[in-house]
């Protein structure tokens, strides 16, 4: 009897403490994030988005996802909320160079997370400290100019608002994006196509409706290095080149 007296208080309280330790994982707070952007030698990255990204809430209609531009000498800050329990994933990525169009999309880049470079850095809240402090963490996504040009009689056969449309290819073959350029990126009448890609090996073709039937240009594959600017040539045989001054 003096046992089971002596048990149950002693239940109650296990029961009462493991309460009280999932509460605490609920409660939300804020987060920080900070580090320097840097390339694989270590040299500072300019001009990087940093973005924090974490699955939206049950019941959740919109998922803010936080971001921030790092300063000039590379360190950025970026801050959210959530509890101990959420897991959180951290994108640094390149803004894109002026008057080029990236069409691989945004965090949590969701065709392309086979490819180790678009997976992030997991990132777990502390129960220690709101601040999650980094040091140099290497930019995996930054960005290449590629120019690709429009077949020439495209110009003679439809009008200046005809849409052009793009199907664009990984190093592993996967489709990464097969659909309409923006107006603003190029058109029938445009010389070129130009485009903001990653560095790897991609393959890309423009196609145009023209009548109901689709017009394809050639196939063409190009590597992409960080910084790099590479002309893709129209004509079928004709290999990639490098941009002129």
């Amino acid at each position: 009897m003096k046992i089971k007296t002596i048990l149950w208080p002693v239940l109650g309280l296990i029961f009462l403490f493991s309460i009280a330790n999932e509460e605490q994982g609920q409660v939300r707070r804020s987060i920080r994030v900070t580090g320097r952007a840097v390339d694989r030698n270590g040299a500072v990255v300019s001009n990087v988005l940093a973005t924090l990204y974490s699955p939206p809430c049950r019941g959740c209609i919109d998922n803010v996802v936080p971001s921030n531009r790092s300063f000039d000498d590379g360190v950025f800050f970026v801050d959210s909320t959530g509890t101990l329990r959420d897991q959180f994933t951290l994108y640094l990525e390149e803004i894109e160079p002026p008057g080029f169009w990236s069409p691989i999309g945004a965090a949590p880049y969701y065709k392309l997370a086979h490819l180790p470079e678009f997976r992030g850095i997991p990132i777990k809240p502390s129960r220690q400290s709101s601040d999650i402090q980094l040091g140099d963490v290497e930019v995996k996504i930054r960005f290449g100019k590629v120019i690709l040009e429009v077949p020439e009689n495209w110009k003679e056969l439809a009008p200046e608002s005809t849409p052009l449309f793009l199907r664009l290819r990984d190093r592993t073959g996967a489709l990464i994006y097969d659909g309409k350029l923006p107006l603003t990126t190029a058109n029938a009448s445009s010389d070129s196509v130009k485009l903001a890609l990653t560095p790897g090996r991609w393959k890309v073709q423009l196609m145009m409706r023209h009548h109901n039937q689709e017009l394809s240009s050639p196939v063409k594959s190009v590597n992409v290095q960080p910084g790099s600017c590479a002309l893709l040539p129209a004509t079928r045989l004709a290999a990639a080149q490098p941009c002129p001054a």
